[in-house]
C-alpha cells in the first residue's frame, strides 16, 4: 500500500564526513574487523565483536597489520582464524544473577481468574531469574578490553543471542517486573540506562561500545513513569530528575528535522545514525549488500538507513522501503529510513515530554511542569498536523511485516485502544490482548519458551524473516503477556471454555466485571 510519509531531500554522504560507529577500531573501523567479518569464520557477525581481547587493542591491531604485511593484505580464513583465536576469548564477561527480590508466587497471581492463565504468569515469572546477568568485575577493572560497557547493577537480557541491556527492550521487561513485584531489580534496569546516558551522552541501542554512534526510542522517562507509579519513590525522581532532561535534549539537539508542509515550517524526530561503514555486529550482511551500489557515496547513505532502522527498534521492517512510487515493498536494498519522520518516534518522544511534566510536579516544581507541559502539547499539536490523514481517519505509518507480530507493537496498539475510552475501542482491546495472551501460551505449552516474535497466521507459532534465527527467552515477550493478563486478569481466559478457580476472584473483581457486561 501506499504510506503517506514525509520524505527528505536525498543528500550524498561521504565516509570521511561521518565518525567511525565508536571509538575502539578493533570492534568498529579496522582493517582487523573487515578481514574478521568477511572472512566468515564466524556466522553470526556478532560473534566476533562479542569476543574479548587477550592484549591491549593496539598490540592487537599491530600484529593484525603484521599479519597482512607478511601475507601481502591476502591472508587466509585459515590463519585468521588463528589470530582471532590468539588474540580474542569468549566468555567471562558476564556472570549468572539471581535477582534477590524474585518470588516464585508474586501476589498478583491470586488477581487471574483463569487457572491455565495464573500459571502460565507463574511460569513466564520463573523465566526471570535464568535471564538475569551481572557485569563481572574484572570488566571494571579493564574495560578495554571488552565491547561491554560496564554497568553497576545485575539486570535482564532479552535473551537468545542478545547477551546485553537493550534500550526499548528494557520498558517492557521493567513493566513485566513491576507486575511481579520485583521493584529492586526494575530500579537497577533503569539506573543502568542513566548511567549509559551519563557515559555516552545519550542511552545507546545496546549496553556494546558498538552501538555508541545510536541510540532507540526514548523510552526512559516512561520506565521511571512506571517505577514511580509502583513505588511512590520520589527520592529516586530527585535524584534523577536533570538526567531525565538531558536525555531529551540530546534528541532535540541530534534528532531533529525542519521542513515545511502546506507552506507552513514544521520541526520533528526521526531515526538517524550518522557513522561511516556497516553495523559492526551485522558487518558481512550490510557489506555485502552495499557493493551493489556503484559510488562510495551511495553505499555510506545504504549504511546509515540501515543502522538508523535499528535505531528504530524496527530492525528490519517494510515500513523503511520505499519504492520509486512511494509504495512500500522491496527489501534491504530500497531502505530510506532517515527520509522518513516516523509517527511512532514522535508520539514517543510527546509522552516523553508530558512524561518530564509529571515529574517537575511531583516535586512542586510548577513553572518547570508548565513549560514541559507546554512543548508536550506543542509536539503533539504538530504530529496531529503532520502525520494525520482525515480521509483515512488515522497517523501514518502503520501496516508492515505481514504475517510478523512484535510484541511491543502489539502491546502499543491494545494500550492506544484502551486509552480511547469508547465501549468499541475498549472491547477491541480485549479481544486483542485476549487473541494475543492465548497465542502465546500455546507457543509456550508447545515449546516451552517464550520467542521474541510471533506469526499472527498461526496461533503460537514462531515469527519468521529477518537478518537471524527467532530469539527465545524473551523479555519483552515476557513483559507483554504480563501486562495483559495483569490488565484483564478478572476477565482474560485461556480458551472459549475454561475451567475456571472461582475461589480467586473477589467481589471486587466481579463488581468489576458486571459493570463492564452492562
Amino acid at each position: 500500500m501506499l504510506v503517506p510519509t514525509i520524505i527528505a531531500l536525498a543528500t550524498l554522504i561521504r565516509a570521511d564526513e561521518l565518525p567511525p560507529s565508536c571509538s575502539r577500531p578493533v570492534y568498529c573501523n579496522s582493517d582487523l574487523l573487515h578481514y574478521v567479518q568477511t572472512s566468515r569464520i564466524f556466522t553470526d557477525s556478532k560473534t566476533f565483536v562479542d569476543l574479548h581481547l587477550q592484549k591491549d587493542e593496539n598490540t592487537t591491531l599491530a600484529d593484525f597489520n603484521e599479519l597482512l604485511e607478511k601475507t601481502n593484505r591476502n591472508p587466509s580464513k585459515e590463519q585468521i582464524k588463528k589470530f582471532v583465536d590468539d588474540h580474542f576469548q569468549s566468555g567471562n564477561e558476564l556472570e549468572m544473577w539471581k535477582p534477590t527480590d524474585h518470588n516464585d508466587n508474586p501476589p498478583f497471581l491470586a488477581e487471574i481468574r483463569d487457572k491455565t492463565l495464573r500459571k502460565f504468569a507463574q511460569d513466564i515469572n520463573s523465566i526471570w531469574p535464568t535471564l538475569g546477568r551481572k557485569v563481572k568485575p574484572i570488566v571494571f577493572e579493564k574495560p578495554d578490553l571488552y565491547s561491554f560497557i560496564p554497568i553497576s547493577n545485575g539486570f535482564i537480557i532479552p535473551g537468545g543471542r542478545f547477551s546485553e541491556i537493550y534500550y526499548w527492550d528494557a520498558y517492557w521487561i521493567v513493566e513485566g517486573l513491576l507486575i511481579c513485584g520485583m521493584e529492586d531489580t526494575a530500579r537497577g534496569m533503569i539506573e543502568n540506562l542513566i548511567q549509559l546516558l551519563k557515559k555516552l551522552g545519550h542511552i545507546p541501542n545496546g549496553s556494546r561500545i558498538y552501538y555508541e554512534q545510536r541510540s532507540q526510542p526514548p523510552l526512559l522517562s516512561a520506565m521511571v513513569s512506571l517505577y514511580i507509579q509502583r513505588t511512590k519513590d520520589l527520592a529516586f525522581l530527585k535524584a534523577n530528575s536533570e538526567v531525565l532532561q538531558y536525555e531529551l535534549e540530546y534528541w532535540l539537539e541530534t534528532q531533529t528535522i525542519t521542513f515545511e508542509k502546506d507552506g507552513k515550517s514544521y520541526t520533528l524526530l526521526q531515526y538517524r545514525a550518522p557513522s561511516a561503514g556497516p553495523r559492526p555486529e551485522s558487518y558481512h550482511e550490510d557489506y555485502t549488500l552495499a557493493q551493489q551500489f556503484e559510488s562510495e557515496e551511495r553505499q555510506q547513505e545504504f549504511y546509515m538507513d540501515i543502522k538508523s532502522a535499528a535505531e528504530s527498534g524496527w530492525d528490519f521492517s517494510s515500513r523503511w522501503f520505499i519504492g520509486p512510487n512511494g509504495e512500500n515493498n522491496g527489501n534491504l536494498s530500497t531502505i530510506h529510513t532517515t527520509k522518513i519522520i516516523p509517527v511512532d518516534l514522535n508520539s514517543i518522544f510527546a509522552n516523553a515530554l508530558q512524561n518530564i511534566a509529571y515529574f517537575q510536579g511531583l516535586l512542586g516544581n510548577r513553572r518547570e511542569a508548565a513549560h514541559w507541559a507546554y512543548l508536550a502539547n506543542q509536539w503533539r499539536t504538530t504530529i496531529e498536523d503532520v502525520l494525520w490523514d482525515d480521509e483515512d481517519g488515522i497517523w501514518y505509518d502503520y501496516n508492515w511485516d505481514y504475517p510478523n507480530a512484535w510484541p511491543p507493537l502489539v502491546s502499543i496498539t491494545v494500550n492506544a485502544l484502551r486509552t480511547l475510552g469508547t465501549r468499541e475501542a475498549k472491547q477491541m482491546a480485549f479481544d486483542v490482548a485476549q487473541k494475543w495472551v492465548r497465542a502465546c501460551l500455546k507457543g509456550f505449552t508447545d515449546n516451552k519458551q517464550m520467542f521474541e516474535k510471533y506469526d499472527v497466521e498461526q496461533p503460537g507459532r514462531i515469527g519468521g524473516g529477518g537478518e537471524y534465527t527467532v530469539q527465545a527467552g524473551f523479555g519483552w515477550s515476557n513483559g507483554v503477556v504480563l501486562e495483559m493478563i495483569k490488565n484483564y486478569a478478572y476477565k482474560m481466559t485461556a480458551t472459549a471454555n475454561p475451567e475456571l478457580s472461582d475461589e480467586s476472584i473477589s467481589e471486587v473483581e466481579l463488581s468489576v466485571e458486571s459493570v463492564e457486561a452492562n
